[in-house]
């Protein structure tokens, strides 16, 4: 579980999307399963909850435009 730092440092920041925590780092499960090598790694889930965009997909002003075509 997060740090109560780490929690308050996500709402000051105002990052209020779902972040994932576990303390183990690329020894992760979750990191392992999706080949996370660097951090921040971002991924965009559809509705159906597969990856729906990855990397330079959800950065700067490809991010707009892929929200948009997963919206869709």
């Amino acid at each position: 579980m997060p740090s109560e730092r780490l929690e308050k440092w996500i709402r000051d920041s105002k990052m209020n999307w779902r972040h994932v925590y576990d303390g183990k780092g690329f020894k992760s499960p979750l990191a392992t399963a999706f080949h996370v090598r660097g951090i921040p790694s971002l991924y965009l889930l559809g509705r159906d909850g597969q990856i729906a965009a990855m990397g330079g997909e959800c950065r700067g002003d490809n991010l707009k435009k892929t929200i948009a075509r997963i919206l869709e």
